[in-house]
Parts: structure tokens; sequence; C-alpha cells
């Protein structure tokens, strides 16, 4: 099952900005190193039960172009979460003008 994509947006910036904080991590980590927003290296498993995972990341940082990355994430996230107070906002407003449900108004107008 793939994540939703603010889910994973959020979690690229927590690596860029903290650092992979547990194996769960080292998957997405690897990935922005392949990409050249991070440095660093990593051990793989070679056994067979766990061939091709992710045992250990060392000398993670990140480089310029993870900091432009990081940034351009920031803004996103940031316009995702005022846009999500703003429709949230217009709904209430809608709601209470012609005195209907909040929930009747959220499902007309984003279909829930």
């Amino acid at each position: 099952m793939t994540q939703p994509r603010t889910q994973l947006t959020e979690q690229y910036l927590r690596i860029l900005t903290s650092g992979p904080s547990s194996q769960a991590d080292y998957g997405l980590a690897v990935k922005l190193i392949n990409e050249g927003y991070a440095t660093g290296s990593a051990r793989i498993a070679r056994s067979h039960e766990d061939y091709g995972k992710v045992l250990d990341l060392v000398n993670f940082g990140v480089t310029t172009k993870g900091d432009l990355l990081a940034a351009q994430l920031e803004g996103q996230t940031r316009r995702a979460r005022i846009k999500d107070m703003a429709v949230k906002g217009a709904i209430a407003v809608v709601s209470a003008a012609f005195g209907i449900g909040v929930t009747l108004v959220e499902k007309a107008l984003i279909g829930c």
C-alpha cells in the first residue's frame, strides 16, 4: 500500500531537517542520497531472508540541493495547511449562513 502524498512529503521533510530517526526512515533516506539531496552510504543486507534491506546509514548529511528541497517542501506544507483551514472556514460560514449541517456542505463542496 502506498502512503498518501502529504504523509510522504512530511517524512521527506523530517528526514531532510532532522535526519533519519529510525530504520523505517532508511529507505527514503537512501532515495534522497541516490537523487543527490543527501550524502552518505547505506549498509545493505545480503542474507537470503533480508536481502536488499537497508540495515544502517553511515555519514548521512544534507546537500545544498537537499536544503533547497526542504525549503520547497516546507512551503508546500504551509500552503496546504492554509488552504485546508480556509476550506474548513468557508464550510462553517456557508453552513451558518444557510442554517444547514456542516457535513452536508462538506459533501457538496468536497465530494466526501
